[in-house]
């Protein structure tokens, strides 16, 4: 099995930042929606796809890799809403309570939205972005710190903490 450190070219470091923490302690761990890491070249994160899905066990179906054309915002859309629903279905196992036009609804609020320009944003630039969605608590942490130490960009997009002093 390839392992994401010796499948990489000794130029590409991965790297390990620690988590942001508050004067009174560590941040209250929350599920993300969505994280992204943006590449250069289609190669290099076709790699850490490949990784991703042999050292965490994602399935295929929680990775989606995004060209530069897929900026263009009725192809962005599309695509969008795809891993969106895709999310949405593994979701509605935890959120049975909730109906589900409302989860619908909620993905698209404005923190959606700031998710989404970024990462139009850098598609635009000409970068390759490879998106991590409906990934477990148990896995998060490792998927993220990976797609953190090799992409030269990253960004994720997650639930406001209700009743939390936290705006993140």
């Amino acid at each position: 099995m390839t392992t994401l450190r010796s499948a990489l070219p000794r130029s590409i470091p991965v790297t390990s930042k620690p988590p942001l923490a508050s004067a009174a302690g560590q941040l209250p761990q929350r599920r993300l929606r969505v994280a992204a890491g943006f590449y250069n070249d289609q190669a290099m994160a076709e790699l850490v796809r490949r990784c991703l899905v042999d050292e965490h066990r994602l399935k295929a179906s929680q990775l989606t890799l995004l060209q530069p054309q897929d900026a263009d915002p009725v192809r962005y859309a599309a695509v969008a809403r795809r891993w969106t629903l895709a999310s949405f279905s593994r979701q509605q196992a935890v959120d049975a309570q909730r109906p589900a036009w409302l989860l619908r609804l909620l993905a698209w609020l404005p923190r959606r939205r700031t998710f989404d320009s970024a990462v139009q944003r850098r598609l635009a630039a000409g970068e390759f972005a490879l998106l991590a969605h409906g990934i477990s608590l148990a896995q998060q942490a490792a998927v993220v710190r990976d797609l953190r130490g090799t992409a030269h960009r990253w960004c994720a997009d997650a639930p406001r903490l209700r009743g939390s002093k936290y705006r993140l």
